[in-house]
């Protein structure tokens, strides 16, 4: 696949999801974020224990779009050709960003599309024998 620029994300639908969904997505958003110059490794478990009793968020690829869709209307707020945030909307599209990346490296990474694809991608930068 090419730069993430280039993929297709634009031609999946969005995931349209319950109140019930929307609770685990922000659960994942607050386990999934990390600080500048850190990782959210320590925070694996948990952010493993969501996936597993949420399936969906990792075997929907209109999650990722999702949450896309949110970023971009953080970036634009809400009016076209804005470049920058501030404030409370930075740290949500930190969030956002962060979430992102833990739900869509496993895939860049090789590993297996759907469901246990953030365990598979753990396991692999977890193993001191990887390169990567």
């Amino acid at each position: 696949s090419g730069p993430p620029e280039l993929d297709p994300w634009e031609d999946l639908p969005p995931r349209r999801v319950t109140n019930e969904e929307r609770s685990a997505l922000a659960m994942f958003l607050s386990v999934a974020h990390f600080e500048t110059h850190s990782h959210n490794l320590a925070n694996h478990h948990d952010i493993m224990n969501i996936a597993r009793q949420n399936r969906w968020l990792e075997e929907d690829p209109g999650t990722i779009e999702l949450l896309c869709q949110v970023q971009r209307c953080i970036r634009s707020g809400g009016r076209s050709g804005a470049d920058s945030v501030s404030g409370q909307d930075s740290r949500m599209e930190d969030m956002l960003l962060s979430a992102l990346n833990t739900l869509a490296a496993p895939s860049r990474a090789g590993c297996s599309d759907g469901y246990g694809k953030i365990y598979e991608f753990f396991a692999l930068i977890g193993d001191p024998k990887t390169s990567d």
